[in-house]
């Protein structure tokens, strides 16, 4: 599509895509042609009128996607201000505050599991370095050192539930 757009504002009849395709055990390099299409650049202008006519025009923000717009989100609200915003009517939220608390009592759940077994394994392990399993897979439990390093500054906002609202919001 990108292509087809490009071969179109540049008023081509046609164009080349050179694409790489990267396989686990091979690489391949390939040219493809590419003819102008009505149909797709109908489906491109009907579509960019319709984000323009929705969002732009009036001036509303488009809706985020949560699977790909996690560095957007966190870049355009890098600062918070204080304030307050009333979501008592937005039960979407609710679901998802939902789901975080449970997801984050799972991970929780999980890591305190993945200790208790790898206390357990390790203890099965000594002193020794490697553990030899019947079906071939071998545990290792290394010393390992590291140099000593700082952290610089860094300023970033956290996500947080509270039980309660905040006292600051409630004065």
């Amino acid at each position: 599509m990108q292509t087809l757009q490009e071969i179109r504002l540049n008023e081509l009849s046609w164009g080349i895509l050179a694409v790489c395709i990267k396989g686990e055990f091979s690489d391949e390099f390939a040219i493809i042609d590419v003819e102008r299409d009505q149909v797709l650049e109908d489906r491109i202008d009907y579509n960019v009128a319709r984000f323009f006519q929705e969002y732009l025009d009036p001036g509303i923000m488009p809706p985020f996607d949560p699977q790909r717009d996690e560095q957007l989100v966190k870049a355009l609200y890098a600062k918070d201000i204080g304030t307050a915003v009333d979501l008592g009517g937005d039960n979407r939220a609710v679901a998802l505050v939902d789901d975080l608390t449970e997801v984050q009592a799972s991970l929780k759940r999980m890591r305190d599991q993945e200790e208790i077994i790898k206390t357990e394994l390790e203890g099965k392990l000594g002193f020794n370095t490697y553990g030899v399993l019947p079906d071939g897979r071998c545990l290792s439990w290394k010393t390992t050192s590291r140099k000593a390093y700082s952290v610089g500054p860094k300023t970033y906002r956290v996500l947080r539930v509270h039980k309660t609202t905040p006292e600051e919001l409630t004065t």
